[in-house]
Formats: C-alpha cells, structure tokens, sequence
C-alpha cells in the first residue's frame, strides 16, 4: 500500500480543484460505489496515490470528510481500498454524474408526504368504488344463507362477483403494499367459493318469476326438504357437500376480516 511522501504538500491548482468539484458534484467516490450513496456531502479532494506532492487531476477525487479521514489514516478501515481501486471508483461515479444520477434522488420531505397522500386518495377512491359493488353487509348476508340455509340470492352472487370483476382490471390495483396482498388472499378465496358455488347450487325453486330475487340452493335432488331423495347415500353426500361449503365460507370470512382490517388501518376509513 502506497504510503505518504515527505516532499513538500503541493496544493491542487484553483482550475484542477474546480474540475474535481465540477466533476463529482460534491459527490464522495467511496460513498456512491461502495453504499449507492450520490448525496451531496462535506468533503475535501484527496490524493488517490496519498503523495501530496503530485495534485495533478488525474491523482485527485472528492471524498466526503469521513472516507477521506478513513483513506488517509493509517489505522483505516478503508486501508483494503487500493489506490487502483479508488481511481476506478473515481470513474464511475464521474459517469454517474454525466448521466444524471445524482439527480434521481429521493424526494423532499414535503414532497414525499405529499405522493403519500396521494396514494392515499387513490386507494380511498378504489376501495369506495369497489365497496359500492358489494357492501359488507351483502356480502355477509350471503356467507350467512349460504352455511345457514344453503342457498343464495342470485343477486347477491352477481355483486360478489362484480367485485371481482373490478380488481381484476389493470387500473383497478391498490397502491399500498399490504391492501394488495390482503386484496389478492381474498380474492383467491372468493374464487374458490364461486366455483363450488358454480359446481353444487342449482335454482330453486324452479318456478321463480322475479330473475333478479331468484335463489339458487344446493343440490335439491339431495335434500328431502327440498324433495330429494330420503337415502343413505344423499345424506352423506348432502353432508359432505355441507362441509366443503362451511369450510370454504369460513376461509372467505376469515380473509375478509383481514382485508377489512388493512383497509381501516392503512387508509383510515
């Protein structure tokens, strides 16, 4: 490792400490490569070679005061950093600075809570749109007649799956990270539900002249309430059905709950 020369300290001419301030933007070398770091820092121009005799441009880089201290020192943790290093290091943070890089960086307080709010109103908006296709009272009102009563309101399905529908366009995505996810769980659950619904549910009774009030219940061939068949195998297959309805019910209830949850905690509503 290169070590200090004793000749007389040779200060950078104005013009080439100019070029070296111009040229790192302020930006320290060992910061930007090491951390990702191209915030404007206190700094000092340092000699690559540790010679301070030799202040040519091509010997100097802007370090911020802490890496230069930690260059310079002879206990420093930068003393792994060669001086082939930190030229390669000067290189790359000149090319970040051509690009602009330092520019992209993040945003002011001021206008980071206000891109908070506006994610905010924009969630708001999406989950009052989406509340207004199928209100939580309809949607537990059908959890409810369908574990109690196995049946259900065609016009109840339909908003359920409007809901659906509507997440499942591309402009209609909760910003915020954990409405997404708990969005999502939901959703796969409501999936599963309409498609054991699609499979096991069948109108009754078949004389319904209102379609929009029309109720749809599950295997009536298999209950003896609704005229099916009084046998061993239609119980124990109405049960089993019964079971597979209450189970996916309580998941989507579940799910629910969370959903609801992270939407009162994260947008405040």
């Amino acid at each position: 490792m290169a070590t200090h020369k004793r000749g007389t300290r040779k200060a950078p001419r104005p013009e080439v400490e100019t070029q070296i301030f111009s040229d790192s933007a302020r930006r320290c070398a060992i910061c930007y490569v090491l951390d990702g770091d191209l915030g404007r820092k206190h700094g000092q121009v340092a000699h690559i070679d540790k010679d301070r005799t030799q202040s040519e441009e091509k010997n100097l880089v802007f370090l911020c005061l802490e890496h230069h201290n930690e260059y310079d020192g002879k206990t420093s943790q930068s003393k792994n950093i060669t001086a082939g290093e930190l030229r390669e290091y000067k290189k790359r943070l000149t090319a970040a600075i051509v690009e602009g890089r330092h520019l992209l960086l993040p945003q002011t307080k001021a206008a980071t809570e206000e891109r908070i709010e506006a994610v905010r109103v924009h969630d708001v908006t999406l989950f009052r749109q989406a509340d207004g296709l199928m209100p939580e009272r309809l949607f537990l009102n059908m959890l409810d007649q369908l574990t109690s009563q196995n049946s259900f309101l065609a016009a109840h399905a339909e908003a359920v799956d409007h809901f659906r529908n509507f997440f499942s366009e591309s402009g209609n995505q909760y910003i915020t990270p954990e409405l997404s996810e708990r969005l999502l769980e939901f959703l796969d659950c409501i999936d599963a539900l309409r498609s054991f619904m699609a499979r096991h549910f069948f109108v009754y009774p078949r004389s319904q002249p209102n379609l929009e009030a029309r109720q749809l219940c599950m295997h009536p061939e298999l209950n003896t309430d609704r005229g099916g068949e009084a046998t061993a195998y239609a119980r124990q297959t109405y049960a089993k059905y019964q079971n597979e309805l209450e189970e996916l019910a309580t998941i989507a209830n579940n799910k629910w709950v969370v959903y609801r949850g992270a939407i009162k905690a994260e947008l405040i509503v």
